[in-house]
C-alpha cells in the first residue's frame, strides 16, 4: 500500500496537504516516496486576538522536532517561538507579543514533515 497526497503551497512557501488517498499498487511518479508515517500535529492559539499575550498549544504525535516562527503580514520572520526536539503530547508556549505593533501576524509550526500556518491579530 501506498499513500499519494496532494498539497497546495501557501503564501510563506509552506505546503498543506489538500487531499491523499491509499493506493494497492506501485505508482511510477515523480514524488518521492516514505516509508515512514506523517508526523500528526496540531496547534491552537488562544485567545486570538491578542492583546500582550497569548497561549500556543501544540500536539504532536510522535517525537520530533518542532520549529515555530512567528512572521509579519509581508512575509519577514519577527522571531522563532520554538526550535527544538519534542516528545508526543501537548506543549504550550506562552506568546508575547506586547512590544509588536497592532497587525495581522501568521505563525508556521513545521513538525517533520508537517506544515502548518495560521494567522493571529495583535491588537491595541
Amino acid at each position: 500500500m501506498s499513500r499519494i497526497s496532494l498539497y497546495a503551497y501557501g503564501l510563506l512557501g509552506d505546503y498543506e496537504e489538500l487531499h491523499s488517498a491509499v493506493v494497492g499498487s506501485r505508482i511510477v511518479s515523480g514524488v518521492e516516496e516514505s516509508d515512514h508515517p506523517p508526523v500528526e500535529a496540531s496547534m491552537h492559539l488562544y485567545p486570538n486576538p491578542l492583546m500582550e499575550f497569548g497561549v500556543l498549544a501544540i500536539d504532536v504525535g510522535t517525537t520530533t522536532t518542532v520549529t515555530v516562527d512567528l512572521f509579519d503580514v509581508l512575509g519577514r520572520r519577527v522571531q522563532t517561538l520554538s526550535d527544538g526536539f519534542v516528545y508526543p503530547g501537548r506543549h504550550e508556549l506562552t506568546l508575547d507579543v506586547s512590544s509588536l505593533p497592532a497587525g495581522v501576524y501568521f505563525f508556521r509550526l513545521r513538525a517533520g514533515d508537517r506544515v502548518e500556518t495560521r494567522s493571529l491579530v495583535v491588537a491595541r
